[in-house]
């Protein structure tokens, strides 16, 4: 017993790194036979023309049934990684699965049938704004075909830092310059492939950062806006979609005051 427990007591930092070393390797092996995990290994396999992801791999993701989407900004340039499950693995698609931009990827959703993504200029346009990009997804050849690409005339370089899309709904946030801004996009039911800007939500009174977050699922809209300011506290404001009209809900807030709730609505 104590030439087992000799060794962990004249090195304890040598026998704690040799722990961390053994949990890394023995967790996502049992997380992964009780079903809780299924896919823990990083993506490093060079992509052909691009190279190894670098640190902002995976800053931006979106998941949906068997795909999912990963953003890696370098040097100017976005891709939009595609990955496809096969049994319990998860393997990156190489053929029509990657999209490059001049700029970065600063939002990103994806609902299976369509990927929303907000970029952020390289260069600064002439409009002084950020880009929003749909396209629709093909799983069968798994191409894209693009949608809509366009700035806001006025908008600010942070338009589409937070964006979201459900059927034929997207929601695109601008936080800045403040109170900030969101834009709800309807898709064309008689063409199709065309989305159509409605004007942007109220932000209320007191916002300061609204567009940090938005999402979207099933008519419903949600935008959050957290406070810089620690006696105000941050909220969230919810609508409704009736038809072409969006019907306002609520505004949520966290239970237990402003001063808990500076950041709440960051995500």
């Amino acid at each position: 017993m104590n030439a087992i427990a000799f060794p962990f007591r004249q090195r304890p930092a040598a026998c704690a790194a040799l722990l961390l070393v053994l949990v890394s390797f023995l967790l996502p092996a049992a997380l992964a036979s009780s079903g809780e995990l299924e896919h823990a290994r990083s993506f490093s396999a060079p992509i052909p023309g691009w190279g190894a992801p670098n640190a902002a791999f995976g800053k931006h993701v979106a998941v949906s049934g068997d795909y999912a989407v990963a953003a890696d900004n370098r040097g100017g340039y976005a891709r939009i990684n595609l990955f496809r499950r096969a049994d319990s693995e998860w393997e990156h698609r190489s053929a029509g699965g990657m999209q490059i931009m001049a700029g970065a990827v600063q939002g990103m959703d994806f609902d299976g049938e369509r990927l929303i993504v907000g970029v952020r200029p390289a260069l600064t346009n002439p409009e002084q704004s950020g880009r929003v990009l749909i396209m629709r997804f093909a799983p069968p050849t798994e191409q894209w075909t693009i949608e809509h690409f366009a700035s806001l005339p006025g908008g600010d370089l942070s338009y589409g830092a937070s964006v979201s899309i459900h059927g034929n709904h997207a929601l695109v946030g601008m936080p800045t310059p403040a109170p900030g801004a969101a834009f709800p996009f309807w898709r064309n039911y008689e063409n199709t492939s065309g989305w159509t800007r409605l004007d942007a939500l109220s932000t209320g009174a007191l916002a300061q950062a609204f567009g940090t977050s938005v999402a979207v699922r099933r008519g419903r809209f949600a935008v959050g806006d957290p406070s810089a300011s620690g006696s105000l506290g941050g909220r969230v404001r919810v609508w409704q979609a009736n038809a072409w009209d969006l019907v306002f809900q609520q505004q949520i807030t966290r239970p237990d005051g402003p001063l808990n709730g500076a950041r709440f609505g960051h995500h």
